[in-house]
């Protein structure tokens, strides 16, 4: 048999064109099946950061609004905290305040696998709906979300709350390093009651603290031209808030706060304290704040203190107060004094001062 030598190699190159084509387009083809598979089984869409912005923004706006609803559609299933408790603090947050102002910065957003944690520093401000006074406190504190199917939700935050106050001990699941010391705002989920206090290095340590410590200014342009004229500002300890009242009622200690300060336009008359609601006073001479580890419980060892009728008592800056109210005993310490008259009918007293308050009704602290 004659074989063409010709004929044999362009069989032969024919041959391993066809084997390098299928080899290819088998190739091709299982690429081609893997991409499409790839598409198909990915189950988190992908996350910006501007999107875990946008979903921090409207669950504050939720929060403002009172809209619990939409606030708890951003509350993912696998909440880290107690979710039905968030719930409930809540609820108790839209009936125990009112005119809720917060205004958060953003610091930082981190990123870990699916979830993100923002870094956030607030400013807040709120109306007890019990008393009416207002009470305010800044600090910083995060919060961590993640990728779902329905956008981004939080899955855990950290105190200080600006969510849920009434039950941080079950919501919150951290505390953030950086609000360690700061004093922030806390309720009584039981009477509503709005108080501050320091923020400890545990969620239970906040929220079981009995002593509150804290600094205050008030200041009072008094004006004597008629009834109710001039403002004064009070500090009620239950609150640790300032409210405001008329000259005419700081003189006649019908004020709402626990105590004021008062002085006639007169030359030369002194600065009294106005006491009201009960609130007695003691006065304690001179020292520092922590100095003091309780105070006489005997109401006999306390006094009114009424500018117009008396009986009178003249602050002092330096010197420590001891005051017994309805909410229990609490310690001032004056920082700075002072007073001036405008006119034949106006006066003006500023004071600041430190102060602690026991807030589980006994006189030791």
């Amino acid at each position: 048999m004659i074989i063409n030598s010709k004929a044999n190699k362009l069989f032969g190159g024919i041959l391993a064109l066809l084997i390098v084509f299928c080899a290819t387009t088998v190739a091709r083809a299982a690429w081609y099946d893997f991409r499409v598979t790839e598409e198909f089984i990915t189950e988190t869409p992908v996350v910006s950061e501007d999107e875990v912005k946008k979903a921090f923004f409207a669950i504050l706006k939720a929060y403002i609004n009172e809209d619990q609803g939409t606030f708890m559609g951003f509350i993912a299933d696998d909440f880290q905290g107690n979710r039905s408790a968030l719930e409930d603090a809540i609820d108790d947050d839209f009936r125990f305040f009112n005119n809720i102002t917060i205004s958060p910065t953003i610091s930082r957003i981190v990123q870990a696998g699916d979830s993100f944690e923002v870094d956030f520093f607030f400013y807040r401000k709120l109306q007890s709906a019990k008393t009416g006074s207002v009470v305010s406190d800044n600090a910083s504190s995060y919060m961590l979300f993640k990728r779902t199917d329905d956008g981004c939700k939080v899955i855990a935050m950290a105190s200080p709350l600006i969510f849920g106050l009434s039950n941080a001990e079950e919501v919150a699941t951290n505390v953030d390093s950086g609000a360690v010391g700061k004093e922030i705002i806390v309720v009584d989920s039981n009477t509503g009651s709005v108080t501050k206090a320091e923020q400890q290095t545990t969620v239970a340590e906040t929220a079981s603290g009995n002593v509150r410590t804290g600094t205050e200014s008030m200041h009072s342009n008094l004006v004597f031209t008629g009834p109710d004229s001039g403002v004064g500002e009070c500090f009620i300890f239950s609150s640790q808030s300032i409210t405001t009242d008329s000259s005419e009622q700081i003189e006649h200690g019908a004020h709402t706060g626990d105590f004021a300060l008062f002085r006639s336009p007169n030359a030369g008359d002194p600065i009294y304290f106005s006491t009201s609601n009960g609130a007695m006073l003691k006065d304690l001479g001179s020292g520092s704040l922590d100095s003091v580890t309780s105070v006489p419980a005997d109401s006999s060892a306390y006094t009114y203190a009424i500018p117009l009728s008396g009986p009178h008592v003249i602050p002092e800056s330096g010197r420590l107060y001891a005051f017994k109210t309805s909410a229990g005993y609490s310690v001032i310490r004056i920082t700075s004094l002072s007073a001036s008259v405008i006119d034949p009918t106006t006066s003006v007293v500023d004071v600041t001062f430190d102060y602690k308050i026991q807030m589980d009704g006994t006189n030791n602290f």
